[in-house]
């Protein structure tokens, strides 16, 4: 299954027009999930650029796992959305653990055979993290 709305929603396309009209923090939010879908759904890319947009959609959400545990967060900023929030991180740590190792499985599985049809998983590795 390829639901046209995710595909839609987390493609290069948004991010420009999001980068265009400044919206930095919702770019950087949708940047790791365009980066792991482009490298699953789109075909006509080469497995190195494959890998490629795997190693940046890792390396942002591990930045944020590591912002999650080592930075200290302002009062009323929190993981979880509580009656005391102002504000909460990018994602709780589970949520970006389950991404982080899906995409190692996906770069695992790039790496390891030839002939892989990530594109057939379709979008719902991506769904079901929302």
């Amino acid at each position: 299954m390829s639901d046209y709305y995710v595909l839609d929603l987390f493609s290069f396309q948004n991010l420009e027009i999001l980068l265009k009209e400044e919206k930095h923090n919702l770019a950087l939010y949708l940047l790791p999930f365009t980066c792991w879908a482009e490298s699953m759904i789109n075909q006509s890319l080469s497995r190195k650029t494959r890998l490629n947009l795997l190693n940046i959609a890792f390396d942002v959400l591990y930045q944020f796992y590591i912002q999650n545990n080592c930075t200290k967060h302002k009062k009323g900023i929190t993981l979880t959305n509580v009656k005391s929030s102002e504000a909460v991180t990018f994602a709780d740590n589970n949520f970006i653990i389950r991404c982080l190792n899906s995409i190692v499985g996906t770069g695992y599985c790039l790496l390891h055979y030839n002939h892989i049809g990530l594109d057939r998983i379709g979008t719902q590795i991506i769904e079901n993290f929302f």
